[in-house]
């Protein structure tokens, strides 16, 4: 699993050409003309330089010798662009990826109720354990002042608790745009639960056209990455526990006000908390599949403070300690764990619903200036991890350390002897056309066509022919 970047082997690099075997080559047809001048002259001596008997003989030097250059250049052409192209894919495969990655939604406003009103800077070291009350006489309910009727009025008191926090932001800057709508609870959502939402949207925001999608007890996570995450309109997340009849969790709510890039401008954009694509996690490759989370630079390394956590087993959390360690994060030390903070500890189970707890907590720390999150979640069948920060990301794989496109020196062979023997042909059949005007401009028409044809074709039909082959070594490391 994790970001699964395709990896296609590269081909071993080219050898530099070398000067040596092109003066072997040119040496080698001297020698060749030279013997055969010597084994095949008249009886009575060599002919005069003025007799033209030479011209035939330089003519098939030239064109052999030029064609084994061609040859040597050709081969040692198509290996460099070989290795070149690879170098080129894999770059723009891993930047395409990263770029996917790296997609997000900008939180305009996040809320986070719990009954113990310190839990989550508790948490996060920002409150002093020493200070709070035991656990026994905390409040296990929001609004403990108020009278409580578990059961579908306690979700309607809750949804307007979120509400009354997100309604300035929706109603000014967002008061033209229709928002998708996603809740969960703790268990199953009933229709009741999707009913009075939609009448408590209707009643607050009459103008405003809103969709509800309920998360039938299952984990936020593939939702987010398949639908949320590629909204172009705002997202409302609502998780939530209420108190129930014959249940006795404590309530905890949140509330995420999402928007995409494109309805922020630049200045809100630099320094917007953003949520990015969740990762999913094999458990038995945590080292591979952090480290991979980690090189995807959704936030620079050295910003991330935090590390969430809920659902793992005693050997993830020790395995994650070490970890965190290795990966060399710069966690911040006055924090509980050194930075890991503990999220199911001495706190109730909420199941699948904690992955937007953790979402809702993480955001409320990097607005509390505690920089950047990481979130790792496991729901009860899958584990995730989630970024939240309010930096840009990092693009790791810059293009200036690629190498340029080889010098098409077997091209520019290939055109000179392709027009050499074809002017060779015309000069022998039509002479006088050859050295007029109109010859000399088609040669020089010709070698304006040829020499820029010929590499535009090679690099094509080396591109061509390469590319299935990659992505099919692609396709197999992605498979892996």
């Amino acid at each position: 699993m994790g970001w699964s970047v395709p990896k296609a082997p590269v081909p071993e690099k080219a050898a530099a050409w070398s000067p040596w075997i092109c003066i072997f080559i040119l040496g080698a047809g001297f020698l060749a003309s030279l013997a055969w001048i010597v084994l095949n002259s008249p009886a009575d001596g060599l002919p005069a330089l003025a007799s033209g008997y030479y011209l035939p003989l330089t003519g098939y030097a030239l064109a052999g010798t030029l064609f084994f250059l061609t040859l040597y250049f050709l081969f040692w052409e198509i290996q460099a662009l070989c290795w070149h192209n690879a170098l080129w894919w894999q770059h723009n495969t891993s930047t395409a990826w990263q770029h996917w990655a790296q997609n997000s939604l900008y939180v305009a406003k996040a809320v986070m109720l719990t009954s113990d009103s310190q839990l989550i800077s508790r948490k996060a070291g920002l409150e002093k354990a020493g200070t709070s009350h035991d656990a026994a006489d905390m409040p296990k309910v929001l609004f403990p002042e108020e009278t409580l009727i578990p059961g579908i009025n306690r979700f309607e008191r809750l949804c307007h608790a979120l509400l009354d926090e997100i309604a300035p932001t929706l109603n000014t800057p967002l008061k033209n745009q229709d928002v998708s709508v996603y809740l969960q609870t703790y268990g199953e959502v009933d229709e009741a639960e999707q009913h009075k939402l939609y009448s408590i949207l209707a009643e607050r925001f009459p103008v405003k056209k809103f969709t509800v999608d309920l998360l039938h007890d299952s984990s936020l996570f593939p939702i987010w990455n398949e639908s949320v995450i590629v909204s172009r309109h705002p997202v409302l997340l609502l998780a939530m526990h209420y108190r129930k009849p014959d249940e006795a969790l404590s309530e905890i709510a949140t509330a995420l006000l999402l928007v995409p890039p494109s309805l922020l401008n630049a200045a809100e954009s630099k320094t917007a908390t953003r949520l990015f694509r969740a990762m999913p996690i094999k458990t038995d490759r945590l080292a591979t599949e952090l480290t991979e989370q980690r090189n995807m630079q959704q936030q620079p390394t050295e910003s991330i403070r935090l590390v969430w956590f809920s659902g793992l087993t005693d050997s993830l959390r020790q395995k994650l300690s070490t970890l965190v360690y290795e990966l060399r994060l710069p966690l911040r030390a006055s924090a509980p764990m050194g930075g890991l903070l503990d999220f199911d500890k001495d706190n109730d189970q909420y199941g699948a619903l904690t992955g937007g707890l953790l979402m809702g907590a993480a955001a409320q720390m990097v607005e509390q200036g505690q920089g950047g999150q990481w979130i790792i979640h496991h729901d009860g069948k899958n584990t995730w991890a989630m970024v939240v920060g309010a930096q840009e990301p990092v693009i790791s794989h810059p293009a200036e350390n690629l190498p340029m496109a080889p010098y098409p020196a077997g091209c520019v062979a290939l055109s000179l002897l392709f027009n050499f023997v074809l002017f060779w042909c015309v000069g022998d059949a039509w002479p006088r056309w050859l050295f007029s005007g109109w010859g000399l401009a088609t040669i020089v028409f010709s070698l304006f066509i040829t020499l820029p044809g010929s590499v535009i074709a090679l690099r094509t039909l080396v591109s061509n022919i390469q590319k299935p082959q990659f992505i099919q070594n692609a396709n197999a490391s992605h498979r892996d």
